[in-house]
């Protein structure tokens, strides 16, 4: 679910998946389980959005929680580095029309007004994205492994 300590690992799709089977385990009521037809390991990102789009309270405070934790991360990274832009994949890139505009806003609310003209925008690799990551993911262990 991705390296300790980072975003991935808290706010990437397997570890989102995980923390709802968490939740379920420990009594939590979701419509998210009716998604993955009562199996906890078919849950994915995948029911979560499902799961937003439909109402469902729980996977709308999840959501709440994802974007909170992202702007913040997002908002560090560009008070270090200061980017022009940050490209955002996956969860974000698939579904841009719900978390796209509160990501933007809530980082921009959080660095300095002459930073505010960064571009947070979802990637352009489609379907592509998933096997990218993975080169990258086997590129670093191949490079740690060398040392």
């Amino acid at each position: 679910a991705g390296v300790a300590g980072t975003l991935e690992a808290y706010g990437g799709g397997a570890a989102l998946a995980e923390r709802i089977r968490e939740d379920l385990a420990a009594g939590q009521q979701t419509y998210i389980a009716e998604l993955a037809g009562g199996d906890p390991t078919r849950i994915s990102a995948r029911e979560w959005v499902d799961a937003i789009r439909a109402g469902d309270a729980y996977a709308q405070r999840l959501q709440r929680e994802f974007v909170e934790d992202t702007a913040q991360a997002l908002a560090a990274l560009v008070m270090t580095l200061d980017p022009d832009m940050i490209v955002l994949g996956t969860i974000v890139q698939q579904n841009p029309d719900l978390f796209l505009a509160p990501i933007r806003e809530r980082v921009k609310g959080r660095i300095w007004p002459a930073q505010r003209d960064l571009r947070i925008v979802p990637g352009e690799l489609g379907e592509q994205l998933p096997a990218y990551a993975a080169l990258c993911v086997a590129a670093l262990e191949d490079s740690e492994t060398a040392r």
